[in-house]
């Protein structure tokens, strides 16, 4: 069985770009580290001393990124380029392919930000977000979207930092049953 990856955002400290990176999960660590030696920034070719893993995009970064053109361009641009998660890419796979198989709902406020980072790049999506009211996953939240949005962007208006009353909120409405 080959090995799974995971996605990784990682800056370079030589020229500062910013860039996507594939790194082994579930395997020895030995295995992780050497592949890990192995990535190389794609614009000046640094290696892994002068890379920064986790890095998240400046606003600016963020974006450049919300290109004009077709939804699925734009959808495109930010599943290569942003941050992304499990929540974030399920939202991407349904609304490019209708498939509701693996979706998987925010559980955190780093997720939900990444899902609303998403419709930041692809904003007629949002209004979309109602065809999930009968997912038994996505009921809750896509029927109380705006309201979860709204509340999260008033406490927190860069999407980081605290945010209890949109934590509690999320919370809350995870323990109901879809609306």
């Amino acid at each position: 069985m080959a090995p799974q990856t995971t996605s990784n955002l990682c800056r370079c400290k030589s020229c500062n770009t910013a860039f996507r990176t594939e790194l082994p999960t579930n395997v020895p660590v030995e295995e992780w580290v050497a592949a890990l030696y192995e990535v190389r920034c794609p614009s000046c070719g640094a290696g892994t001393g002068q890379l920064g893993i986790g890095a998240n995009l400046s606003q600016e970064e963020d974006m450049a990124l919300r290109i004009d053109g077709p939804a699925d361009v734009r959808a495109a641009n930010w599943h290569d380029r942003a941050e992304i998660g499990a929540s974030a890419v399920s939202l991407y796979r349904y609304f490019l392919s209708g498939s509701t198989e693996g979706l998987c709902v925010p559980d955190d406020l780093s997720a939900l930000r990444r899902c609303i980072r998403l419709l930041e790049h692809v904003p007629e999506w949002t209004e979309r977000m109602s065809e999930l009211s009968a997912d038994p996953k996505w009921g809750w939240l896509a029927a109380n979207w705006p309201r979860v949005v709204d509340l999260f962007r008033a406490e927190a208006p860069t999407l980081t930092g605290p945010a209890p009353g949109t934590q509690l909120l999320l919370a809350e409405l995870s323990s109901e049953e879809p609306l």
